[in-house]
C-alpha cells in the first residue's frame, strides 16, 4: 500500500481523521491510498453534481443528501428572492445509533462544527469554485505525490 498525505489540511485534525478513514478503506478493500482517493473524489463529485441538479443520493446505511428549497422569509431577509435550494444531510437510523452510542461528547467538536458552518455559509453566486475544482485539484495534488500522470 502506498502512503499518501491528503492534500490542503494534512495537518489538522480533520485531516488526521480522514487519513485513518482512507488507510482503513485501503487496508479492507485491498486498493491502494491513490486509487481510494481518486475513487472517492470522482465519486463525490458526481453525488454533488445529482444533488445540483434537483435529485437526492441515497446511501444505504450511511444517509441521504438531498437539495430542499431556502425558505421564502431567508430569501426576503436577503433581499433575493429568486428561488433556491442548499444541500441537506439526513444520516441514516443504523449511522444515528453508531455515533450516539460510540462517540464520547466533545465540546471542541461542536465548536469546530459551528465554525465550519459559519465558514461554509450560503455564498454569492460568484464567490467561489464548485465542489469539482476542489476534488480535481485534490487528484491532481495527489498525482504529484506519488509521481503519477493526471486523472
Amino acid at each position: 500500500m502506498c502512503h499518501v498525505s491528503i492534500p490542503f489540511f494534512s495537518n489538522s485534525e480533520d485531516g488526521k481523521a480522514l487519513q485513518r478513514c482512507i488507510d482503513r478503506a485501503s487496508e479492507q478493500s485491498s486498493v491502494d491510498a491513490y486509487s481510494l482517493i481518486v475513487a472517492m473524489t470522482h465519486f463525490w463529485e458526481a453525488a454533488a453534481a445529482e444533488v445540483a441538479s434537483g435529485h437526492a443520493v441515497n446511501i444505504p446505511g450511511f444517509g441521504r443528501f438531498a437539495p430542499i428549497p431556502i425558505p421564502e422569509r431567508h430569501r426576503m431577509m436577503s433581499r433575493d428572492m429568486t428561488p433556491r435550494c442548499k444541500p441537506s444531510f439526513s444520516a441514516s437510523r443504523g449511522f444515528k445509533q453508531e455515533v450516539a452510542f460510540g462517540a464520547p461528547p466533545n465540546d471542541s467538536e461542536t465548536v469546530r462544527q459551528r465554525q465550519h458552518q459559519k465558514n461554509h455559509a450560503a455564498a454569492g453566486r460568484n464567490d467561489s469554485a464548485r465542489v469539482f475544482t476542489a476534488m480535481q485539484a485534490m487528484r491532481d495534488q495527489l498525482a504529484a505525490q506519488v509521481g503519477r500522470s493526471r486523472n
